[in-house]
């Protein structure tokens, strides 16, 4: 009677799932495939901002490395004047730079303090100078995810 017992109980447990345990396990399982999705969609969004902030920073480099190649004084490197130009391929984009000439008492080896404006430098009139210290900033036209990017970078030009 005891063995008949146990074979009872064993059956009822093994019978299945339910309807209501089923209904259970698919929302369960709903919630986990919603918020996977969700952080996919987030991950492209981030990719895509990586990859615009990647392609503006190599843009302003290649600027800057660009302008410190050019002869001391060339047009392009004026000093207190406003240089634009727009780009179009492959992203829209446009690239700012500006200079401000100044002079540095020879001997001083702190750049920091060229950046800085300190004590061991002098602003002067555009042409009078021994350092230009040019900033390029280059803007990208393209409005995805977080909206506009801007990347500032600076560099040294010293006359020779």
């Amino acid at each position: 009677m005891v063995l008949q017992m146990t074979r009872e109980k064993q059956s009822r447990f093994e019978a299945g799932v339910s309807l209501v345990e089923t209904l259970v396990a698919l929302l369960i399982l709903s919630f986990v495939s919603v918020s996977t999705l969700a952080m996919f969609s987030q991950g492209m969004r981030l990719n895509k901002t990586g990859s615009d902030y990647t392609s503006i920073t190599n843009v302003a480099k290649d600027k800057m490395e660009g302008l410190l190649s050019l002869p001391y004084a060339a047009a392009d490197l004026t000093a207190d004047a406003a240089h634009t130009e727009s780009i179009y391929e492959p992203d829209q984009m446009t690239i700012t730079w500006r200079l401000a000439e100044h002079n540095v008492v020879q001997g001083s080896t702190n750049i920091s303090e060229v950046f800085a404006g300190g004590s061991m430098v002098s602003t002067v009139a555009a042409g009078a100078g021994n350092v230009k210290v040019l900033a390029v900033t280059v803007t990208s036209g393209r409005q995805f995810a977080a909206g506009r990017r801007t990347v500032t970078v600076q560099g040294i030009r010293i006359r020779e």
